[in-house]
């Protein structure tokens, strides 16, 4: 009775240890998010730098022609921020590369349309995915 206590103990552990160098890798938690601009030639990734605070990084390559940035803004749900409030520089035809801080939960906006609007008419839009 002992030998088979010890050997299902044994195939116990051995299971579980298995198992944690199979999936130790895989983090539950989404750090990131991302979105990609087909029309703009661009994206914007956001990335959850602690539990309130999001980093924002992104460029654009095509589609902007006017230099003035408070005429573009991002549009998520019904929140809107003009790439002025947010430091973004226009280069036509695209954008300068931009980073900002801001308030948010990354892992929340999966799933979440953002558009990208001009004189408040949209240029292109997109959902956020999961970063790789």
């Amino acid at each position: 009775m002992a030998l088979k206590s010890t050997i299902f103990t044994f195939l116990v552990t051995l299971s579980l240890l298995v198992f944690y160098r199979t999936y130790s890798y895989v983090s539950p938690l989404v750090y990131a998010v991302l979105a990609k601009f087909e029309k703009l030639e661009g994206k914007i990734k956001i990335t959850q730098i602690d539990k309130r605070k999001v980093r924002v990084t992104g460029q654009f390559k095509k589609g902007f022609s006017d230099v003035n940035p408070d005429n573009y803004k991002f549009l998520l749900g019904h929140e809107s921020e003009t790439f002025t409030e947010q430091g973004i520089k226009i280069k036509p035809p695209g954008t300068e590369p931009f980073t900002f801080i801001a308030s948010g939960n990354a892992p929340a906006l999966i799933g979440k349309t953002i558009s990208i609007t001009y004189k408040n008419a949209a240029i292109d839009r997109t959902i956020f995915m999961v970063s790789e």
